[in-house]
């Protein structure tokens, strides 16, 4: 069941990439990644910047929650390994990347620069989608600020997030509706 989108079933990218069109992913994978088949590249796209588990840190884009998280021979059974960073450019990892910014703002670059790099005289094929909306609930302080006024937060999700923002201060208060409105604004 956690190997992915079975390798007979043709994909949308595929079938568009076979018309001539140009074919690029950015975002939120999730869907595979037991073999090359299973990925973005497998899967009929010509490019991609994605990650490929449930959930990542947004800024340093390291695995939050993943039976991949769980493998690590030198630690003991069932403990997460959260040093596996999750980010890929095309067939191999995104280091230059990594930790560089919060995830949203690396995808939007991304698309922005495949657009402007793209002859409009080819057809394009640009699958988004997007890591915002979903745990954890991290998001840049201007966007939170935006959003001062919302209050009555159940803290349930709390659990979910160990962290908002790098260099989170001690007294940060933790309010889930202002931050995942935050997010998806």
């Amino acid at each position: 069941p956690s190997s992915g989108m079975p390798r007979n079933m043709t994909g949308i990218a595929e079938k568009l990439s076979s018309a001539g069109y140009q074919t690029h992913f950015v975002g939120k994978w999730d869907v595979g990644m037991a073999t090359h088949k299973h990925t973005p590249r497998g899967r009929g796209y010509g490019t991609s910047l994605c990650y490929f588990e449930h959930k990542n840190d947004y800024w340093t884009q390291k695995c939050e929650q993943s039976r991949c998280c769980k493998y690590n021979p030198e630690r003991e059974p069932g403990q997460l390994d959260l040093d596996i960073t999750d980010l890929w450019l095309n067939d191999g990892p995104a280091t230059h990347l990594n930790g560089t910014d919060y995830e949203e703002l690396i995808f939007q670059r991304r698309i922005e620069a495949l657009i402007d790099a793209h002859d409009p005289t080819e057809p394009l094929f640009l699958f988004y989608a997007p890591h915002v909306a979903h745990s954890p609930l991290q998001v840049p302080q201007d966007q939170l600020a935006k959003f001062d006024f919302m209050t009555n937060d159940e803290g349930e999700c709390a659990s979910q997030t160990p962290y908002v923002m790098p260099g989170q201060p001690p007294s940060f208060k933790y309010r889930c509706r202002q931050q995942y409105r935050a997010m998806v604004n």
